[in-house]
């Protein structure tokens, strides 16, 4: 999801309107998200100009549509280095 936002630039704007309807800071939260699905699905549809089922729907198909392989994870690493430039590093403890 948080992909998808800033892809669009408006995860800035998703996190505003999850505080707004949450009180809470949406990186804190966030690993949590299914036990306050309410105000995630009111700050997407928010952010995007979507119904509220809407919202629901993306977040319920979620997981089926973006699932966590390890060739997933290596594409999302590459796509976020490409995007910060070739001088960007991240480190991964081990």
């Amino acid at each position: 999801m948080e992909r998808h936002l800033e892809e669009k630039s408006k995860l800035k704007a998703f996190q505003d309107a999850y505080r707004k309807h949450s009180g809470e800071d949406w990186v804190t939260v966030r690993d949590a998200y299914e036990f306050n699905q309410d105000e995630v699905v009111k700050a997407l549809g928010e952010t995007l100009g979507q119904s509220e089922a809407a919202a629901v729907r993306w977040i319920e198909g979620a997981e089926d549509n973006f699932p966590l392989t390890v060739e997933n994870f290596c594409k999302w690493v590459k796509e976020y280095l490409d995007s910060k430039g070739p001088q960007h590093r991240i480190v991964v403890p081990g």
